[in-house]
């Protein structure tokens, strides 16, 4: 999926969640979706920092109700 909108209007924290969501269970409350059945999910990111994502994902768990255990991140640094 390709999301297009103007700067500041919420893209990362949309795909983020969603992509959490996916490959680690738990809910949006949002559009009252829930995942029972985690999948893998690669997220690439172009233009933001990798800590700025990684911050943004440690923000999102506790509002999805996941476990941290159940994600893994691999990034350039720790592969």
């Amino acid at each position: 999926v390709m999301l297009y909108s103007p700067t500041g209007v919420g893209k990362t924290w949309l795909s983020l969640a969603i992509g959490m969501i996916c490959a680690g269970g738990g809910r949006l409350d949002l559009v009252e979706w829930e995942n029972d059945e985690p999948q893998p999910v690669c997220y690439l990111d172009g233009e933001m920092l990798e800590e700025d994502i990684q911050e943004r994902m440690k923000l999102l768990i506790p509002s999805l109700n996941l476990n941290e255990d159940d994600l893994l991140f691999i990034t350039q640094e720790n592969r």
